[in-house]
């Protein structure tokens, strides 16, 4: 499970603007970190060692003239940004703030530490510009106690000490409520509450809490926001585990709006709810709706991982399925083929979803009348399954 320590809130430098008299970042420092116990030793904060500066919009550096941004950051072991959402911004500000989550995602820090081992963390980063270098930001003591707050909450969390998480989660949620409208660290602590009622398995209580998260966030900064799209996704996951597919669907709609022209590279929520709005388009038997979604998610997903990667064997999997269900054999059939070539290339532990995969494309030959080809496909998975695919 991802857990947050925090990591030092450096405000880059260097021109983000090339225009006379531009927005430029203050000179920062590192915020006061909270000291971190917990049973398995303290978290060191990350250090930042690289940063990539981007242009930001200069109309609306222009017509602000000061922006505070807060963003969340996870940082993983290897010191990479692998994902970064807005908490808050000021009014009139969005496109400044999805740039500058932009350029986070490219900041390579060194990892946190927790006994010496590199650990995964969440993370608060706060970025503040002006179109001179005056002015300053102070941390007020609400925010203070909301990230000291999720911080042991989300060590809490790791540590399997659910009962002090929901109590930490809480208090960061009570803190929440002093912050101004376009913040969103009050819908960040119910999505923490309702991780904890996940874990006692009250599924009930983490719908109505990720409902309310979602109504928020998107009052606060709208239905095109990639952020919202994340929170909707988990919601129609965790309606789906409930078998609410109707209201699933209406939030993988929406999600889908919210990053719709996003990309897939800096958004990798992106994926997920292309294949998840497919599996419920074809359980509702919209076929030619879940085609076209899983075709726009082969091409991205070719565009992120690369051709020849597993993440398109799995998509070339599905939608040769979905082929094969429509009795369009034709066309299921190479999927497949590519399906089963990639994973061939790649190896690894996946050896039961390739038997699966020769066991279809052997029905789909057969079917086809190339009684030869899938002799052999068959012959291959028994090669498989005598090699050990689990539940083979």
């Amino acid at each position: 499970m991802r857990y947050s320590g925090r990591p030092a809130a450096n405000l880059v430098a260097g021109m983000l603007l090339v225009a006379a008299g531009g927005a430029v970042p203050l000179s920062g420092q590192d915020a006061a970190v909270p000291h971190v116990e917990s049973a398995l030793g303290p978290v060191s904060r990350p250090k930042l060692v690289q940063h990539r500066s981007n242009y930001l919009p200069l109309g609306e550096m222009m017509a602000q003239g000061h922006v505070r941004i807060l963003l969340e950051a996870f940082i993983g072991v290897d010191g990479s940004v692998h994902d970064v959402r807005v908490l808050a911004c000021r009014p009139g500000t969005p496109r400044i703030a999805l740039a500058a989550a932009g350029q986070v995602r490219r900041w390579r820090y060194e990892p946190a530490l927790r006994n010496g081992v590199p650990v995964e963390v969440y993370g608060t980063v706060r970025q503040e510009y002006h179109m001179n270098n005056s002015g300053g930001y102070v941390e007020s003591a609400a925010e203070r106690a909301w990230e000291n707050a999720m911080t042991r909450g989300m060590l809490a969390f790791h540590d399997g000490e659910v009962e002090l998480a929901a109590t930490q989660f809480a208090l960061a949620r009570d803190a929440a409520a002093a912050f101004e409208a376009l913040d969103v660290r009050h819908p960040r602590a119910l999505e923490a509450i309702a991780m904890v009622k996940a874990a006692q398995g009250e599924r009930g209580a983490v719908i109505e809490l990720l409902k309310q998260a979602v109504d928020e966030r998107g009052r606060a900064f709208g239905e095109d926001h990639p952020d919202l799209g994340a929170d909707l996704l988990n919601l129609a996951t965790s309606e789906i585990a409930l078998n609410q597919r109707a209201s699933a669907k209406e939030r993988l709609q929406r999600a889908v709006k919210a990053v719709r022209g996003m990309d897939p590279v800096a958004y990798p929520e992106v994926l997920p709810i292309l294949n998840l709005m497919a599996t419920v388009q074809v359980q509702g038997g919209e076929m030619a709706a879940a085609e076209r979604t899983l075709r726009r998610s082969l091409a991205l997903t070719e565009q992120v991982h690369g051709a020849a990667s597993l993440p398109v064997a799995k998509v070339c999997q599905s939608l040769g399925r979905l082929y094969a269900v429509a009795r369009r054999l034709e066309k299921a059939e190479p999927l497949l083929a590519r399906s089963i070539q990639i994973r061939e290339r790649i190896g690894g532990s996946e050896a039961e979803a390739m038997v699966a995969a020769l066991d279809e494309h052997a029905q789909i030959l057969s079917a086809l009348g190339r009684h030869s080809e899938a002799q052999a496909a068959l012959e291959r998975a028994a090669a498989w399954r005598a090699a050990g695919a689990p539940g083979s």
